[in-house]
Formats: C-alpha cells, sequence, structure tokens
C-alpha cells in the first residue's frame, strides 16, 4: 500500500478501490510465488493499477503485443506500445461502448509518462499470466472488432472496379545499323567508297525530264483544233496522217481503223 499511495494519480482513490487493489496484488503475488518468479513489487503495482483503472486500453496494449510480439523488445516501454494503439481507439464498434470501464484518458497518459522506465514489455509478459483482474472478454470483443474492419477492407479491394489498362504504344522497330566490327577493313574501305561516289552520281545527275511533251508539242495547230466526233473513219485516217510521230505506223493502223469502222465518235 506504500508503494502505491506514493503514487501522485493514485492519492484520489477511494477505500474500496483500495481494497480491492489490495486483494488483487495479494492473490498475483501469491501465484508467482508458487511458480518460484522473481518480481520487482513496484513493477507489479504498476501493472495491476494500469490494468485496473483502464482495463479497455491495457487490453489493447496486450493485444498489440500479442499481434507483433517479434517486434517488441523487452525494454520497450507500454507507453510507446500505446502510442500505436491510440489511433485505433476512434474506430472501435463493438468495444466503444465499453471504453466508459476506463478512467480519464489523459490521466492514463501521465501515468504511462511517469513509469516509462518500470513498464515495460518485459513486465507485460511477467505479469500478464498471472493477472486475474483483467477481464478476456475484452480482448475477445476487441479482436472481433479488428477482424470485421480487415473483413471489410479486403471486400472493399474485391468489389474495387477495375482501371482499364493503358494502351501500350508498341516500340519503334529498330533501324539497323551494322557496326564496324561487322565488316572487315578492305570492305568498309570498299563500302565507303561506293557510297561516296553514290552520293556524288547522284547530286551530279541533270534534272530528269518529262518522257511525254505536252499536247500542243506533239500537234499542230490544225489538228488541235478538229473536232473528232465530227470526223469519219476516213476522216480520223486523214487527221492521224498529220501526226508526224504516228505516220510510220500508219500503214498497219489504218486497215484496223476502216475494218473496225473507227470514227471519231
Amino acid at each position: 500500500s506504500r508503494i502505491m499511495l506514493t503514487d501522485d494519480y493514485f492519492s484520489d482513490v477511494n477505500p474500496r478501490s483500495m481494497r480491492r487493489l489490495m486483494n488483487v496484488i495479494y492473490i498475483t503475488v501469491r501465484l508467482l510465488k508458487a511458480f518460484q518468479i522473481d518480481f520487482s513489487w513496484y513493477r507489479l503495482s504498476s501493472w495491476i493499477n494500469l490494468t485496473e483503472q483502464w482495463p479497455l486500453r491495457a487490453s489493447m496494449i496486450v493485444l498489440q503485443h500479442d499481434n507483433f510480439m517479434d517486434s517488441y523488445d523487452d525494454n520497450v516501454s507500454l507507453q510507446a506500445v500505446y502510442e500505436k494503439v491510440r489511433p485505433k481507439i476512434a474506430c472501435l464498434r463493438e468495444a466503444a461502448p465499453l471504453l466508459e470501464l476506463d478512467r480519464d484518458e489523459r490521466k492514463l497518459d501521465a501515468f504511462l509518462q511517469l513509469h516509462k522506465s518500470d513498464l515495460l514489455v518485459a513486465d507485460l509478459r511477467i505479469f500478464l499470466p498471472f493477472t486475474i483482474n483483467l477481464d478476456p472478454y475484452l480482448r475477445k470483443v476487441l479482436k472481433e472488432d479488428q477482424q470485421s474492419i480487415e473483413d471489410e477492407g479486403t471486400l472493399m479491394l474485391q468489389n474495387k472496379p477495375s482501371i482499364n489498362p493503358a494502351v501500350r504504344i508498341p516500340p519503334p522497330i529498330p533501324t539497323y545499323v551494322p557496326s564496324p566490327a561487322a565488316y572487315p577493313p578492305y570492305q568498309l574501305f570498299h563500302n565507303d567508297y561506293e557510297l561516296r561516289h553514290r552520293n556524288a552520281s547522284i547530286n551530279s545527275e541533270p534534272a530528269m525530264t518529262p518522257l511525254i511533251g505536252s499536247p500542243s508539242d506533239s500537234f499542230g495547230d490544225d489538228v488541235l483544233q478538229t473536232k473528232l466526233s465530227d470526223l469519219t473513219v476516213e476522216g480520223v485516217v486523214s487527221l492521224l496522217e498529220r501526226v508526224d510521230d504516228l505516220r510510220p505506223a500508219l500503214p498497219k493502223l489504218s486497215p484496223i481503223l476502216k475494218e473496225n469502222a473507227i470514227n471519231g465518235r
């Protein structure tokens, strides 16, 4: 009792609560001694005060430790563990009404700060198996809340609409450029000479002239002014005789025109 009365926070504990705390400590000490476990009276009283005055938040600390046991060293303070679970308090559902079991949260912050060096994860691991005043039902409700939140998160991910994949632009077809190592030195010289010779010949070639000139260059004015639709077969033959380029072929062409009665129409 002297140990607890020296704590500034527990100076306002009423006699009934003090009697309950003493009974819990007495039974817990007997259990620890029965299993021949060494412990500190001061640390034990601090642990029992935590679980007695803030049972739900203490259960959240225990659950956090159980879920991430390997990531917590013995020297980590319970204050550090509580800082991990503090944001989860706002997400409580079924366990939210059980927050009324806890006393003022600001006093819990002051208590954990005061006992930062003598309430460690190592103490939790020693005292938790022998803690008789922390209802396991609290952890059960907290686990159900946590499981429901995880299930809803998984369901939301499954129902999330799929995003159309971005249109993939095919990569450009690479242009094959042979490396110098692909040719022997003499062939490189030959290819280079041939390329320069070809470029020089292209640049020196005169401009190409059209193969077929304009009609005014091939026919005279009398031919151009003749209306083709008015010509008979003889008129077509006579017209072709006035075209210099067609005159050599006219002996063979004229019988064909007359045989097929090809006129200007």
